[in-house]
């Protein structure tokens, strides 16, 4: 159990460095060539998920179990897309994409 604990947390307090973004969770930071960009507390909560499992695909399902509680009954899957979309548009012009996979989900890139 504590192995799993310390590797959930392993980078929670680390700045993290993909491409042009400075990714801070502890602090609830992100900067893009040194400019803070504004998040919501679920487009942070999904960028997180989507750098802690960089290099693989995730499903549209694990994405919205990581972003919503039991409360948000009424929240749909398709929400999980409009998110995806507005970090999107946040992110352009880094170096870090978010790749749609057809039918499998999305994955998280850095270009070289």
């Amino acid at each position: 159990v504590r192995a799993l604990y310390r590797r959930e947390q392993g980078d929670k307090g680390n700045e993290i460095t993909l491409g042009t973004l400075s990714f801070k969770p502890s602090a609830k930071v992100l900067r893009k060539d040194g400019v803070p960009v504004t998040l919501t507390r679920r487009e942070f909560s999904l960028l997180e998920l989507l750098i802690r499992n960089r290099g693989s695909v995730m499903s549209k399902d694990r994405l919205y179990e990581g972003l919503f509680s039991f409360n948000d009954a009424e929240v749909g899957l398709n929400a999980i897309e409009l998110y995806i979309g507005r970090l999107r548009k946040k992110l352009a012009g880094s170096k870090v994409h978010i790749e749609p996979l057809r039918g499998l989900g999305y994955k998280l890139d850095v270009d070289a």
